[in-house]
C-alpha cells in the first residue's frame, strides 16, 4: 500500500513540475469541439458568436457559400467542420463592402468585413469603438485589439502579399471557439 502511494505522489509531481515548466496544457483540456457556450462574444456590429448556421440566416435575406468543408464520413475523430459565407452589400458605421462569416461545427467563430474604403473604415472604427490596435508577440505583425471578455479584433493589410488592396480586412473572432480550432488542428491533423 505504501508503494503505491509513493507511485502516486511521485507521479503527480511529475505531472505538476511538468505543468509548472510549461508544457503544453492543452493535453489536459478535454472538449466535445461542439458545446454552445452561454456566453457569446460581440463581433462585429452586435452579431454575436456561438449562432448557428439557422440563427444566423435569420438575420440575412441572402447569402453565398464560400467554402463548405468536413471529415469523410465514417471518421472516427471528433466533428470539424467549416462553414463560410459572403454577405454582398454589407454596411457597417456607414462603409459598405462584403462580410464573411465562419462557422467552426455550426458555431459561428468568426467575422470579416472587407470595406470598401479601407484605410477610412478602419479609422472611424477605432474611433466609434475606442479601440487601440497593437502589435504583439501573439499577433504575428497583425495589429490586433481585444475586447472582453473574449473578442479578438485584427486588421489583415498586406500590401507585399496584397498589392491591389482588394483582401484588406478587420476581423472578429471569439478567441474560446479560435482556441478550440486550433486544439483540434494540434490533437487529429
Amino acid at each position: 500500500m505504501r508503494m503505491i502511494t509513493e507511485i502516486r505522489a511521485v507521479v503527480l509531481c511529475s505531472l505538476l513540475a511538468w505543468m509548472i515548466a510549461g508544457c503544453d496544457q492543452d493535453v489536459l483540456y478535454a472538449t466535445s469541439f461542439t458545446e454552445v457556450a452561454t456566453e457569446r462574444a460581440k463581433l462585429i456590429d452586435g452579431i454575436e458568436s456561438y449562432q448557428s448556421t439557422e440563427e444566423a440566416k435569420h438575420q440575412f435575406q441572402k447569402w453565398e457559400v464560400i467554402e463548405e468543408s468536413g471529415l469523410a464520413p465514417g471518421d472516427k475523430r471528433p466533428p470539424f467542420n467549416i462553414y463560410v459565407v459572403a454577405i454582398n452589400n454589407y454596411s457597417h458605421l456607414d462603409y459598405s463592402g462584403k462580410l464573411h462569416l465562419k462557422f467552426f461545427n455550426n458555431r459561428l467563430v468568426e467575422a470579416r468585413f472587407y470595406p470598401s474604403s479601407f484605410e477610412k473604415y478602419v479609422e472611424r472604427l477605432k474611433e466609434n469603438d475606442k479601440l487601440t490596435f497593437n502589435i504583439t508577440d501573439k499577433s504575428a505583425g497583425t495589429p490586433e485589439a481585444l475586447a472582453a471578455p473574449y473578442t479578438r479584433i485584427w486588421i489583415y493589410n498586406q500590401p507585399h502579399l496584397d498589392p491591389q488592396g482588394q483582401n484588406r480586412y478587420v476581423g472578429w473572432r471569439d478567441a474560446r471557439l479560435e482556441k478550440e480550432e486550433t486544439l483540434w488542428i494540434k490533437r487529429y491533423s
